[in-house]
């Protein structure tokens, strides 16, 4: 049996994003990244995991890598294609 669906979000909602290219859930919060396809720009979202609302946007200097976020003893780190790393608390 197939679960319900929880929340959903498309492209538009994201900011008509051209590509995502990673994600990771940490506790109750969902971390997208992507950017546009030639790696000249980038985003990071941070969504609410139980309702899919968007808590917070941010610029990247370029697209986020491929599996370009990790995280630890409460910290994100981003790595974006362009080599910058950005670390959060």
């Amino acid at each position: 049996k197939d679960a319900p669906t929880r929340w959903e979000l498309n492209a538009g909602a994201l900011d008509d994003i051209e590509s995502l290219s990673t994600l990771i859930v940490v506790g109750d919060l969902v971390f997208i990244g992507g950017g546009k396809r030639d790696g000249s720009s980038g985003k990071l979202f941070v969504i609410d995991a139980k309702d899919g609302t968007i808590r917070q946007r941010m610029a990247t200097p370029a697209r986020v890598t491929e599996c370009g976020i990790a995280a630890g003893n409460g910290t994100i780190a981003v790595c974006c294609e362009d080599g910058t790393i950005l670390v959060f608390e």
